[in-house]
């Protein structure tokens, strides 16, 4: 098996098949794919059993690491309404400032979409809510915004 086997594993939940990689070849932990993005990364989507494993790992994980994009596991799990793995992040270490290649932060994008609850889980573990991405947008705008789309779907289609 390839080492990008693991990122598959990961992405796909297969806990499993993690520890079974992880058990012959630890150094997979670190291990990134071609977009930068390690098993953490993958498994911050939406596979918290995973994210434990791979968190319980000794020595663990870098949690702040960065894809090709400057994505962290926070961001995506903050983007992708895990509210569970953003806990065990922010638990982890994870730097609720840390910020990507276009200047978000996991708040930016839990803001923008809708994630209410993890922001402000966010901003009780230090992240800035007067931040600008870029200079550009500010968190409260950017959760005026999806918060005014998710009106305008509602009374179109409920």
């Amino acid at each position: 098996m390839s080492g990008l086997d693991i990122h598959k594993a990961a992405l796909e939940g297969q806990r499993s098949l993690v520890a079974s990689l992880l058990s012959s070849n630890p150094s997979l932990l670190d291990n990134k794919d071609v977009d930068g993005r390690t098993p953490l990364h993958w498994a911050s989507t939406r596979h918290k059993d995973v994210v434990e494993l791979l968190l319980s790992h000794n020595p663990p994980p870098d949690v702040n690491i960065k894809d090709s994009q400057g994505w962290t596991p926070l961001m995506i799990a903050a983007s992708a309404g895990q509210d569970d793995i953003v806990e065990l992040l922010i638990g982890a270490g994870a730097d609720v400032k840390a910020v990507n290649e276009k200047g978000i932060t996991a708040l930016h994008y839990a803001a923008s979409k809708g994630r209410h609850e993890i922001g402000k889980l966010l901003v009780a573990s230090g992240a800035d809510s007067s931040s600008r991405d870029h200079g550009i947008h500010r968190i409260h705008q950017l959760a005026v915004a999806t918060t005014s789309r998710i009106s305008q779907a509602k009374a179109k289609y409920c």
